[in-house]
């Protein structure tokens, strides 16, 4: 961790569990330097596990999986205080509301409030922690997407993205779900659009495709890397919202390629002063 550069903002973990005295002391050194430390879990993670008890089991009810969903989520949780992490991202796909209908609709969003309850709950009594949507705002039932509220940032599933246009359509997308439901939140927008931050994932050296980590678009004959596209992107002007940051996925492999000149350079293009 503390070969990052000292201007990262946060740095999240892939393996947040499995924490040892030396990584614990590096922690607190980039701590030290103004970084915060943090972890994702992912809620569809906690369904392929049910998807495969279930397999196992189909006797298994539903109020059974909210038991498990309850106690997986809490465990991931727990793991702030057991290792002072100083904050989490949430990772929520979702799906469209609107291929839904009856019953699975209203299993979908009972579904939906009991995972956001018990982070809302957690982060009542974190106040000190930071929390971070990952994920669709526009999956989110109206009346569930107060908890995006309780976000200090949200950040939009980019990863995938193929250029600057794709950018603009997710958040847009993000901000007209809060917009829709204003009126149930006292005319204010639910989706933190002054805090918003885009996704992308780091080229590998070994790709000699460039399948990952590149947009569609090509400069000078080359492909544009998704991180310096992105980082570019952030300085261009926009009035309905706020361009935050950029969220580099498999930042790693960028150590082993290059020693993080690669990530460098992407900060340079957000931050010069940096």
């Amino acid at each position: 961790l503390t070969a990052l550069p000292d201007s990262v903002d946060y740095i999240s973990l892939n393996n947040p569990s499995e924490i040892g005295a030396g990584l614990l002391e590096e922690m607190n050194e980039v701590r030290r330097k103004g970084t915060k430390i943090g972890y994702t879990f992912s809620y569809a993670q906690f369904e392929a596990e049910w998807d495969l008890m279930l397999e196992a089991n189909p006797e298994l009810t539903e109020t059974e999986r909210q038991e498990y969903f309850t106690k997986r989520t809490e465990e991931m949780l727990s793991l702030v205080d057991k290792y002072n992490y100083d904050g989490v991202i949430v990772d929520y796909v979702g799906r469209s509301l609107v291929s839904l209908k009856d019953e699975p609709l209203r299993t979908y969003i009972a579904r939906q409030k009991g995972f956001f309850d018990i982070i809302s709950t957690w982060k009542s009594r974190h106040t000190d922690k930071f929390l971070v949507f990952y994920g669709n705002a526009q999956y989110i039932a109206p009346d569930n997407m107060g908890f995006l509220m309780n976000c200090s940032h949200i950040i939009v599933r980019t990863e995938l993205s193929t250029g600057e246009g794709d950018l603009d359509v997710k958040i847009q997308l993000a901000e007209e779900a809060g917009k829709e439901v204003m009126h149930q939140y006292e005319g204010a927008n639910p989706v933190p659009l002054d805090n918003m931050i885009v996704c992308v994932q780091m080229p590998k050296a070994d790709d000699k495709n460039k399948t990952i980590g590149y947009w569609g678009t090509v400069e000078s004959g080359n492909k544009v890397s998704a991180a310096v596209g992105a980082a570019s992107w952030l300085w261009k002007p926009v009035t309905t919202y706020t361009r935050r940051g950029l969220l580099i996925m498999n930042v790693e492999s960028d150590y082993y390629s290059t020693n993080y000149s690669f990530l460098k350079n992407v900060i340079n293009i957000m931050n010069p002063n940096k």
